[in-house]
């Protein structure tokens, strides 16, 4: 048991907690449009995940040969603190996005490959976004 106890002292509560932190993944929404190689603009809005310190740029979705013209990122817990509708409006197609996916990522199943009414209720999804919409809860 001594050598135990001689683990248990050398170990660093914030180093460890700094590596628990480095190792927890957060979602963040990522929209990002561009133009392609024959002057067709593209678009796309995903879920990626990330440590805290490590967000996205929008140009990590981007094809390849592809322009970026413009993008945002959004840090998926920000829904929970937008208290506006003015707020939540500017974000609506976003938390769509994240709500699909968060829905789909607790049953283990990807975006790319669900298929609406086998892996997941779309209306169930529109209704969350609806209630999220009206401040209700979740």
């Amino acid at each position: 048991m001594s050598n135990l106890s001689a683990i248990f002292e050398q170990l660093d509560p914030a180093r460890m907690a700094a590596a628990i932190e480095r190792a927890t993944v957060y979602p963040y929404v990522v929209t990002a449009l561009w133009r392609n190689a024959d002057s067709s603009i593209g678009g796309t809005r995903e879920v990626l995940q990330r440590g805290r310190h490590e967000a996205p740029t929008a140009e990590a979705v981007l094809p390849v040969g592809a322009v970026f013209l413009s993008g945002k990122v959004t840090p998926a817990e920000a829904f929970d603190s937008m208290e506006t509708l003015f707020e939540r409006e500017q974000h609506r197609a976003e938390y769509g996005t994240f709500r699909l996916w968060r829905t789909l990522h607790a049953a283990g199943k990807s975006v790319d490959s669900a298929v609406p009414w086998v892996d997941y209720d779309p209306v169930y999804v529109d209704e969350c976004v609806r209630r999220w919409m009206r401040g209700s809860a979740q």
